[in-house]
């Protein structure tokens, strides 16, 4: 068992010496959490902190870089504690010390990148299965877009037409109105011509005149017509 050493170097030495314990064992614990990011949660499972919200492999990174800062803390540690035992008086009990806390090294130097490379790994691919569903995510999202549109487009087609149709049937009920006005007038001013003639038989009986002769021109000029036709045929026919 290691003993305390009262030489200058003594207090040094055991003070890098429970440094590098207790780096080593908390490398050991942060490399067991890394181990998990390869066999739990789902891709990039949102970890909420008191700022911002972050995805797995930004945790990941971050916890990385913890445990290779570790691991570099107790590489320094080891070279100060080796640099002590070349200068201090020791027995094989203190290079023991020493080649444990190397081995304890180079153990997790080893598995911290193993971890890494095998949880990076398969960060990547859930990235390319990831991308797919998210490209068919957006298509779905634009189709239905291009179809909001499409119908919105229709939409205005159909109330542009229905306002189309309002103004041609209000100008066809504007017509018909007009129209009426004017019958009503036309009515309203044969009435009047009627009590008129009915009121001055003088002037019903020059209508009545008039109207035969009417009648008689038109009866003659028939009669020339039909005569004229006659004769045409009769001079085509000789």
């Amino acid at each position: 068992m290691y003993t305390l050493d009262m030489t200058p170097f003594g207090a040094e030495w055991d003070t890098l010496r429970e440094e590098a314990r207790v780096l080593g064992a908390t490398i050991d614990s942060k490399l067991h959490a890394l181990n998990k990011y390869s066999t739990t949660g789902p891709r990039y499972k949102a970890v909420e902190s008191a700022h911002f919200t972050r995805s797995k492999r930004a945790v990941f990174t971050q916890d990385a870089q913890e445990v290779e800062d570790l691991l570099r803390r107790l590489e320094d540690a080891n070279q100060q504690l080796e640099a002590i035992l070349s200068k201090k008086p020791g027995g094989s009990s203190d290079q023991h010390v020493v080649r444990r806390f190397d081995d304890v090294l180079k153990d997790y130097t080893h598995e911290f990148y193993r971890i890494r490379e095998i949880v990076e790994k398969q960060m990547d691919r859930d990235d390319l299965l990831g991308g797919g569903l998210s490209n068919e995510n957006d298509s779905f999202l634009n189709n239905r877009t291009r179809s909001s549109e499409v119908l919105l487009a229709e939409h205005e087609h159909i109330t542009s037409s229905e306002r189309m149709i309002d103004e041609q049937l209000s100008m066809a009920m504007a017509v018909k109105e007009n129209l009426n006005h004017q019958q009503r007038r036309i009515g309203g001013a044969m009435h009047q011509l009627q009590i008129t003639m009915k009121k001055y038989p003088a002037i019903n009986n020059v209508m009545q005149k008039i109207r035969m002769k009417k009648r008689k021109d038109t009866l003659i000029l028939a009669g020339v017509i039909a005569t004229c036709f006659i004769l045409l045929f009769l001079y085509i026919t000789r």
